[in-house]
């Protein structure tokens, strides 16, 4: 009968539990009725059943399954505890997993279990196991059914419950609270990536290595007293079972990786997901031996840092984190520069100048290993969203490259470093003027980008190369901070950057390439020589015109509606891009000659042509200054006349968008600023835009579950 006094006792618990759960105020009745179904589908229990194994007797948890004696254990904090030859701690358990707790049902569970202690005991039966798995998850379920807002599916929730069984369901177990942010904002691409990377140390050999494991010793809960050592030799003992555990249980982690994520996606992860990072290993570890590196930068550093800094100590690099949020281009050009002047000259930490340079010339509070000996390298990891305010006129950004960030280049490269400019933020950000806020950053990385080539000096331009979702960062309430796998994402696109390769473009995760964002209302000057578009679009279109047509126009056929969006695609991308434009559909030999309805090369017309309909008094030449001298070989269908005509159109008044010259048919800055802005206003209401970029960010979701 003790069996079945266990069950009661745990069935009755739980009953009471779920009777009493604290809802979130946001859920509704029917998301309360939605998750107690899911949790009464016993579904779950198997899959729990399937990862935890059966064992009949009492066991501990660190050991091999062997029955344990009762007089092997100490009670502590409410459990049976035992010790292995290592002298490391573990639960004695039971069945699927069950910890055995003698002071529930008022001190009776104690004798409820004799029975079944040592290897002459009894055996607790598979069905019995299981029922009391599922009265045990059923109340680690109430504590944090109170965080969801938003029903998930079945395989979501056992999954959930799964790693809540495993990791404990208390706010300690962050990954667990995350998948169940991404359940409430409906955002399961995220959720399945958080799947992927959970058990992050079976997918990763970094995790073996025991340079890495140094490094990051105080990471590890387990890895009490780790200050007290003093030596390598004395960390890497210490890393030891950490490095043990993660090869003997790799190939188990993985495979439950695989299974819970098939179990809530209903799909095998993607090949090629996952590929082991290389060890840092102690062959590389002289590659960099003596270098101290010294990382600055804004606010937006802060989560990059550490990836920068494992990237670099991996090579046997000394690395010092100087990031401060808040700070732009005038602070680290005072600090560097007054580092410089003093010649090694200590200074009092007073000010925050001085503590600036009081910090380069110690290594600050860890200090420099080799004493006050300074930096050999500066790193800029991320700068420029601190000095958004000089973007606005030309004239005030002209001054900011001028007069800070090139003499700051050059203080860089005189310290062998790296420069990358400011960040992505979410895509729903406005400045000021009312233009989207990565256009203007964009604009200021391009500024920046001209800047570094003169100084010849390494840049890397981060709007150019977009790794991360910025529709996500905008959902945020801070929609200006990367998040950690933001800042991972973003490193990872710039490893081969900091490793000397080329700073190739990064296909982008949602958020895009801010060239064609650039295109359509950025300062365009110079910029069009790498914005050649030679893609292919019939798939693109033909795709597009399907979906289209199964969702909004089934009274039209595939091939008008391919047709349809082809042309106006082309128009959109001609007005873009002129000349650089190819539209590549009308060339490709897989569909014949050139289709009748494609747009023909037309001929450059003069400015003020009267063969373009225009009066040939109203800009019979036009002129544009010195500054904007290359702006027609760029744009070279520009026309004055299209141009006011168009402001008025789209603006109400050329007048008032070109003061204070109005059309005067001299093309200066308040022309270029007039022109950007109409570029933009026309590609923020073409439909056919914004309507592709909604159906490539689709695209790009398929194609991301389906491989």
């Amino acid at each position: 009968m003790s069996i079945q006094n266990i069950l009661n006792h745990y069935r009755a618990s739980a009953e009471k539990k779920l009777a009493n759960v604290k809802w979130n105020p946001k859920a509704s009745d029917e998301v309360k009725k939605g998750l107690l179904k899911l949790l009464n589908d016993a579904s779950w229990v198997p899959i729990i059943a399937r990862f935890e194994g059966f064992y009949g007797h009492p066991y501990s948890e660190h050991r091999p399954k062997r029955p344990l004696e009762k007089r092997q254990t100490r009670i502590r904090r409410g459990q049976y505890n035992v010790r292995d030859a290592s002298g490391r701690a573990g639960q004695a358990t039971i069945g699927y997993g069950h910890v055995l707790r003698p002071h529930h049902a008022g001190g009776q569970m104690a004798d409820w279990w004799d029975p079944y202690w040592g290897k002459g005991g009894k055996r607790i039966t598979k069905e019995e196991a299981r029922n009391l798995l599922y009265h045990n998850g059923r109340s680690y379920a109430t504590i944090f059914l109170k965080a969801f807002t938003a029903v998930p599916t079945q395989g979501q929730f056992n999954v959930i419950l799964s790693r809540a069984y495993i990791g404990g369901p208390y706010r300690k177990n962050r990954g667990l609270y995350q998948l169940i942010r991404y359940v409430n904002n409906n955002n399961s691409r995220a959720f399945n990536n958080k799947l992927r990377t959970y058990y992050d140390y079976a997918f990763t050999e970094k995790y073996e290595d025991p340079n890495w494991c140094v490094d990051n010793l105080a990471s590890y809960r387990d890895n009490k007293g780790y200050k007290e050592l003093t030596t390598d030799a004395q960390k890497i003992e210490k890393c030891k079972g950490r490095i043990q555990y993660t090869k003997r249980y790799r190939r188990g982690w993985r495979n439950r990786t695989n299974i819970e994520y098939k179990i809530a996606t209903g799909q095998d992860i993607p090949k090629g997901f996952r590929k082991p990072l290389e060890t840092t290993g102690t062959a590389n570890k002289s590659d960099m031996s003596g270098e101290r590196i010294v990382l600055i930068g804004d606010s937006n550093s802060y989560q990059l840092n550490k990836y920068y800094a494992s990237h670099y100590k991996s090579q046997g690099a000394e690395v010092h984190q100087f990031t401060f949020g808040g700070t732009g281009c005038d602070y680290w050009r005072k600090v560097i520069e007054r580092y410089d002047s003093l010649d090694g000259k200590r200074v009092s930490p007073s000010g925050k100048i001085d503590r600036g340079v009081w910090r380069l010339q110690t290594g600050g509070k860890k200090g420099w290993k080799a004493g006050p000996v300074g930096p050999t390298q500066i790193h800029v990891v991320c700068l420029g969203g601190n000095n958004m305010n000089r973007i606005y006129k030309e004239s005030t950004l002209r001054a900011h490259v001028d007069g800070c960030i090139k003499p700051l280049m050059r203080l860089i490269k005189k310290y062998n470093g790296t420069f990358a400019g400011t960040v992505p933020v979410g895509s729903r950000r406005r400045g000021k003027t009312g233009e989207p806020s990565n256009v203007l950053r964009a604009r200021m990385n391009a500024e920046y980008e001209k800047a570094a080539k003169e100084i010849g000096i390494s840049f890397w331009n981060p709007t150019e190369n977009i790794a991360y979702d910025t529709e996500a960062l905008s959902k945020r309430k801070d929609s200006v901070h990367i998040t950690r796998t933001m800042a991972r994402q973003e490193f990872e696109s710039r490893k081969s950057w900091l490793s000397g390769g080329a700073s190739s473009g990064v296909g982008f995760v949602g958020g895009g390439s801010m060239q064609g964002i650039a295109a359509g209302g950025g300062d365009n000057k110079g910029r069009f020589d790498h914005l050649k578009v030679d893609v292919s679009v019939e798939d693109f279109l033909g795709q597009y015109a399907a979906m289209r047509q199964r969702d909004k126009s089934k009274d039209k056929s595939f091939e008008e509606m391919r047709d349809e969006y082809r042309k106006s695609y082309s128009k959109q991308m001609k007005k873009m891009f002129g000349d650089n434009y190819v539209d590549q559909y009308a060339r490709d030999p897989r569909y014949g000659d050139k289709p009748e309805d494609a747009e023909k090369p037309s001929t450059p017309q003069k400015p003020g042509d009267p063969a373009q309909g225009k009066p040939a008094n109203g800009c019979p030449e036009g002129r544009f200054v010195n500054k904007y001298k290359n702006f027609p070989t760029q744009v070279p269908d520009f026309n004055f006349n299209d141009f006011y005509d168009d402001l008025d159109k789209y603006f109400g008044s050329a007048e008032d968008m070109l003061q204070p010259q109005g059309k005067d048919c001299v093309f200066g800055d308040e022309h270029y600023a007039a022109w950007s802005k109409l570029q933009q206003k026309k590609q923020m209401q073409s439909p056919y835009v914004s309507e592709a970029k909604s159906f490539l960010k689709r695209l790009i979701d398929e194609m991301k579950k389906r491989y």
